[in-house]
């Protein structure tokens, strides 16, 4: 494609993919479904790409390729048969016992055979056969144990779509409706636990569920799942990875930066806005970093060994219906608040002012000199005229920036 048509995929590689399958249980399992969700790693991630699988009728030789293994199953059914009454001789057991047994059939009948395959030749545009034998105590291949967080239901799911590595939402049904399509290539960054297309059809389709009750399912709207791989090479390390370069980022952040926190369980607002604040038992820092082995807790937020703890002010978006992505301080929460950072997003955030002047996250710092009462309220005092500040200024998120925070899912 990069030769014949590099015009179709301008960075390099496919970013948007529909791909199509029958309902064969080697190609739909929660195994095969991991494995896809991983492509998109090396296409820029969930941000830049649209992958999708659809799935539909068993083939059953109503391809070329399935119409060849149908062929050579057929003719080993004949051998076997054949072997009820008399010896074969092109193989070693005289029978079809084994896996060298069906190699040397499937090789006398249609890689040996001139006349065979000439005949075959006819009907398809292969015109010959070359069969290669490997057993495992000859050709030994490692296969590492891998295991997969299941996904129950699978195999009455017809449409599935990746939303990032180990996370997708499926449904019952596939649609080809074009503006339902058209959001499937728009990816499934905005979706939340659930997600019907707009012009879709939400039909019901009553089911019995594994406690063998009826439930009503809707046959056209989407449903997230996840489908790790739990146990294999380069689980722990994955991991650990993600842990400490959340701890790092978070340990380097200094007052004034904007931070973003995943919330899962918010469908209308997903992620949320935070800005760290100077704190004055923290000696002005707006981040602490537990370096020691107990557990350290600080107005009931618990910061474990290795973890960060965030000094973080609110801020809302303006109107979450509109595509704007205009952001201001909290009208609501009007003072800091201690954060751990197992929720924190590890990207950069950087946000643009709209119009108004200046103003600067003040650094507070607890009085040296014993007055330890004046030193708190000319704080609060000074946090107060920050935020009476902070409400008529207005910050703007880059859309790229939102789509980027949604894609941290499994994280």
């Amino acid at each position: 494609m990069k030769e014949n048509f590099p015009e179709d995929i301008p960075e390099g590689h496919i970013v948007r993919l529909h791909q199509h399958s029958d309902n064969a249980s080697h190609f739909k399992s929660t195994g095969a479904i991991n494995y896809f969700t991983t492509l998109i790693d090396t296409r820029g991630g969930p941000s830049q790409t649209a992958f999708v699988y659809s799935f539909g009728a068993p083939g059953h030789g109503k391809g070329p390729f399935d119409g060849i293994g149908g062929r050579w199953k057929n003719k080993i059914d004949q051998a076997m048969s054949t072997a009820e009454r008399k010896k074969l001789e092109f193989t070693d057991t005289g029978y079809i016992e084994n896996v060298r047994d069906v190699f040397k059939a499937l090789d006398y009948y249609f890689g040996r055979s001139v006349k065979k395959d000439s005949q075959l030749a006819g009907k398809n545009p292969i015109g010959h056969y070359n069969f290669f034998c490997y057993l495992t105590s000859e050709n030994p291949i490692s296969r590492p144990t891998e295991a997969f967080e299941t996904l129950d239901g699978i195999t009455k799911r017809y449409q599935i779509v990746v939303k990032s590595e180990g996370i997708v939402y499926w449904r019952k049904r596939s649609c080809w409706w074009l503006s339902c399509t058209d959001s499937l290539f728009r990816g499934p960054l905005e979706w939340g636990q659930d997600y019907t297309s707009e012009q879709c059809s939400t039909i019901e389709d009553e089911s019995t569920d594994y406690d063998g009750d009826k439930t009503a399912d809707r046959m056209y709207s989407f449903t997230k799942k996840s489908c790790p791989k739990t146990a294999g090479p380069g689980v722990a390390m994955q991991s650990q990875t993600i842990t400490k370069n959340r701890n790092e980022i978070a340990s380097k952040l200094t007052v004034g930066d904007f931070v973003l926190f995943r919330k899962s369980d918010d469908d209308v607002e997903p992620i949320w806005l935070g800005r760290i604040m100077s704190n004055p038992d923290w000696s002005g820092q707006g981040v602490y970093q537990n370096e020691t082995r107990q557990r350290h807790t600080f107005n009931g937020v618990p910061i474990g060994r290795g973890e960060v703890g965030l000094y973080v002010m609110w801020y809302e978006e303006i109107d979450v219906m509109s595509e704007k992505l205009e952001y201001w301080v909290s009208r609501s929460e009007n003072t800091p608040i201690v954060q751990n950072n197992r929720e924190l997003i590890p990207i950069e955030v950087t946000m643009h002012q709209m119009l108004e002047e200046t103003n600067a996250v003040p650094k507070l710092r607890t009085s040296a000199r014993g007055d330890t009462e004046r030193s708190v309220n000319n704080n609060v005092r000074r946090i107060e005229d920050w935020h009476t500040k902070e409400l008529e200024i207005v910050w703007k998120m880059d859309s790229d920036l939102r789509r980027l925070a949604l894609s941290f899912d499994n994280f």
